[in-house]
């Protein structure tokens, strides 16, 4: 009975094959688990683009020694959120036919053999209307497993919730890049998402709803940028990335006079919420999922003072119970512009 076959959660670290083998979950690795970078949409990496076909990147981490055959990967689109997801609610991607996958987790190459290409049926087209409420980031979670060898997953189903934080052969990649130009940036900046709450839960004398709140925790980083936002970052047509940038985790934004070190500012932030029905940070409420599936929601946050151009500021939003977290969370990047 074969488990070789998962979705590794901080590829590229070190510009190597990172530290996650696939055998401790619940992860409790440096990267959260909702910041996976063997998943990506093509064109664009983490932002759609509008016109353009789109597909979704799955790399296929095998930590056998024996190639494992016939893999076939499942991703669905989502748009940004928080707490729980279930395929039917999310728009279907699916690997054309099956592919073998090899030992190892493969190179940065994004032609890799263990890169897999997930197509829509039809094409996914984005368009304006579609990407305006997300400022085109989606949220992607993939599934992958073997139709010939047993105990490498099976397909998921449409139903049922996924499970990126303890499945290996599932991932998700849940981030938000904000660009804010200086002259705004003591302005609040806004992070439109959703917020989908867990079921209910049985009791002794029915279901009930469960105590939820929402935070946001400014992340703290080292003057190091992390993978996942490197890679995030990279894409940008405005940001250059010098010789052996990577595996420093250094990066330059182009200015009208010159490049300028994209730096983590460690400043305090200020962060408020906006929904119907969902009071502030940190703050009890309930939500009955058969009335309210999905909320709106608007995350507002201030760079903490002194933030010039290249300053970068990340920080996680997430759906919590008094003891744990409710699903994944989403991490949202934001970098200073000229």
């Amino acid at each position: 009975m074969a488990d070789d076959l998962y979705l590794s959660i901080d590829f590229g670290t070190n510009n190597g094959p990172g530290t996650d083998d696939g055998k401790t979950r619940p992860w409790n690795g440096a990267a959260p688990f909702y910041t996976n970078t063997s998943i990506w949409v093509d064109p664009g990496y983490d932002k759609a683009e509008v016109g353009r076909t789109t597909t979704v990147k799955v790399r296929v981490s095998n930590r056998g020694a024996q190639t494992v055959p016939s893999v076939v990967v499942q991703a669905w689109l989502f748009e940004p959120q928080i707490g729980v997801w279930t395929p039917g609610t999310g728009l279907p991607f699916v690997s054309s036919g099956s592919t073998d996958i090899p030992p190892g987790s493969g190179t940065l190459s994004a032609s890799d053999s263990h890169v897999v290409t997930c197509r829509a049926d039809p094409d996914w087209v984005p368009t304006q209307e579609q990407l305006d409420r997300t400022k085109a980031h989606m949220c992607i979670i993939a599934n992958c497993y073997s139709d010939e060898v047993s105990g490498e997953g099976g397909p998921a189903p449409a139903d049922i919730g996924l499970e990126p934080a303890t499945n290996p052969r599932q991932g998700q990649r849940n981030i938000a890049l904000v660009k804010v130009q200086q002259a705004a940036a003591s302005e609040p900046q806004s992070v439109p998402y959703y917020t989908s709450p867990p079921h209910t839960e049985p009791g002794p004398h029915g279901p009930y709803l469960r105590d939820l709140l929402i935070t946001s925790q400014q992340v703290a980083v080292s003057n190091v940028i992390g993978v996942s936002e490197l890679l995030a970052l990279a894409n940008l047509p405005e940001v250059k990335v010098p010789e052996g940038g990577f595996a420093k985790g250094e990066l330059l934004l182009r200015t009208s006079y010159g490049t300028k070190p994209i730096r983590p500012h460690l400043a305090p932030m200020r962060f408020g919420l906006k929904a119907e029905g969902i009071p502030d940070l940190g703050q009890r409420f309930r939500l009955d999922p058969d009335e309210r599936e999905r909320v709106p929601c608007h995350l507002e946050f201030h760079f903490g003072e002194g933030a010039d151009v290249g300053s970068l500021q990340i920080f996680d939003v997430t759906l919590h119970t008094e003891k744990e977290v409710i699903g994944a969370g989403l991490r949202v990047i934001a970098l200073v512009t000229e």
